[in-house]
């Protein structure tokens, strides 16, 4: 009995392998916090990104003379590098583009879609679409808006530790440049199914 007890007493005041033990029951906890931070990180990079791209597009379009279906698909294709690591290999349906022309009529106060095109957009608008004047920045009668829309799906790599995924729509627009109209031209041949459908390289 003697013995027992004395065993008893030199293991309750053993501090052997107590850093171990102690880290085994921290751990799962810091594991489980650092993945979710880098989860709400890449959430925020993501967004970020998105906006980024649409402000490029935005800003290409602005710098533009005319638009056609080969400026179009150059609008996608720079969004796509603009979003960078999230606009490679992702699939046509997860970064989607809408890019409009606006007409301003000063005495109904409201703006009147002129075109309209998107590449693997599932909201496509009709042409003589009509918004509020307060709809888009206020310029002379007659002044044009150009506008583009990035849709992008986003899917969390850490989606088990850190939350669902995400749709992130992201609008931007300019005025133009270096003309007062920009109109798109419409080649002969084109089809009006392809619209809204661009390359995916």
């Amino acid at each position: 009995m003697f013995a027992i007890r004395s065993h008893i007493k030199r293991f309750s005041k053993s501090t052997d392998a107590a850093v171990a033990m102690e880290f085994a029951l921290v751990a799962p906890v810091l594991v489980l916090m650092c993945l979710g931070s880098a989860g709400m990180i890449d959430n925020f990079r993501a967004k970020k990104r998105a906006q980024q791209a649409v402000d490029a597009v935005a800003d290409l379009m602005a710098r533009s003379m005319v638009m056609n279906d080969n400026e179009r698909q150059n609008l996608y294709d720079a969004a796509r590098l603009t979003m960078g690591q999230y606009g490679l290999d992702t699939g046509s349906e997860r970064i989607r583009m809408m890019i409009n022309g606006w007409e301003y009529d000063e005495d109904d106060h409201e703006w009147t879609l002129v075109w309209t095109r998107g590449c693997h957009s599932s909201t496509p608008w009709t042409a003589g679409d009509t918004r509020p004047g307060g709809y888009l920045p206020t310029v002379n009668d007659g002044g044009m808006i150009v506008q583009a829309r990035v849709h992008f799906q986003y899917r969390n790599p850490f989606y088990f530790f850190s939350g669902r995924n995400a749709v992130f729509v992201h609008w931007s627009a300019r005025r133009p440049r270096y003309t007062d109209r920009i109109e798109y031209v419409t080649e002969p041949g084109d089809s009006t199914e392809e619209e809204w459908n661009c390359e995916y390289s």
